[in-house]
């Protein structure tokens, strides 16, 4: 399992989620909203690929994040 920590002053949460919905076949997402930051638990079905998952959410984050500020 990884956890990542998104800052919410960089990153929408809305975009974290619908990134979560679109990677649930490659992952498992428990996501947790703090104060200053959404943290992510991922899980991926295949572990040899989580880094590789992971790397590919967090993208997929910032363009959907930059997308929604636009």
């Amino acid at each position: 399992m990884i956890c990542i920590d998104f800052n919410k002053e960089l990153y929408s949460k809305k975009a974290i989620e619908k990134s979560a919905q679109i990677y649930k076949d490659w992952a498992i997402f428990k996501i947790s909203d703090l104060k200053d930051a959404v943290k992510v638990y991922l899980s991926a079905k295949d572990k040899n690929e989580e880094e590789y998952i992971k790397d590919e959410f967090c993208n997929y984050v910032l363009v959907l994040t930059s997308d929604i500020k636009l």
